[in-house]
């Protein structure tokens, strides 16, 4: 559980601070570079200071006031609400968002990387029906990456390269064998997804 919330606070801090910048007309593609853990804004101590203070935290935030919170503070209190939800709540935030037109990537992300965790199919319908369906296959291929190949070329083989992307960012061994099984999942936003995953692993051979 500490390790799912860390890897959230990061990516909510880290996407808060500007450190994921992507290209708006491919969903889900985020830049290659490596994210360091950013500060708090304001914050004055080490830049993880605020990460070790929220892993000793339990949200007491409403779905009302997560989506009336337009401040900085947004995405990490979103983080923190996350964790203790259910898959209920959940898509009842979602559906929130989606009606107030606020499912921007920034918070799609950071929902449906906790989301397919939990509950892939929940996550993949309701992301279906907001018409940003390949973002929840790119984060299904994060936390299954296994399960998520098989089951995209099955159901859904528009989204497989944006599930080998995600594996190649996440898994790059798993990437690597994948790309050779199922050629038919390479296209361009993949391979960067590779590359993404083999500068991180060894920058010297990338």
């Amino acid at each position: 559980m500490k390790s799912t919330l860390l890897c959230l606070l990061v990516f909510a801090g880290a996407m808060a601070g500007g450190f994921f910048l992507r290209d708006r007309t491919s969903p889900a593609q985020v830049t290659t570079a490596t994210p360091q853990i950013p500060k708090r804004p304001g914050a004055a101590g080490p830049a993880d200071s605020w990460i070790a203070e929220a892993l000793k935290e339990e949200s007491a935030d409403t779905i009302t006031a997560l989506v009336e919170n337009h401040s900085s503070t947004r995405l990490p209190r979103m983080t923190l609400w996350l964790l203790d939800a259910s898959t209920d709540e959940i898509l009842d935030l979602w559906r929130t968002l989606d009606q107030r037109d606020e499912l921007e990537m920034r918070t799609y992300d950071l929902i449906l990387i906790h989301w397919t965790e939990h509950d892939p199919r929940g996550a993949i319908a309701a992301a279906r029906e907001s018409g940003i369906e390949g973002p929840a296959w790119w984060a299904w291929g994060r936390a299954d990456p296994e399960l998520a190949m098989e089951t995209v070329l099955r159901e859904s083989p528009q989204h497989a390269a944006m599930v080998l992307r995600s594996i190649g960012q996440f898994h790059i061994d798993i990437a690597l064998r994948l790309m050779e099984k199922h050629p038919e999942a390479l296209s361009h936003a993949s391979i960067e997804g590779i590359g993404s995953g083999m500068r991180r692993d060894d920058p010297g051979q990338a």
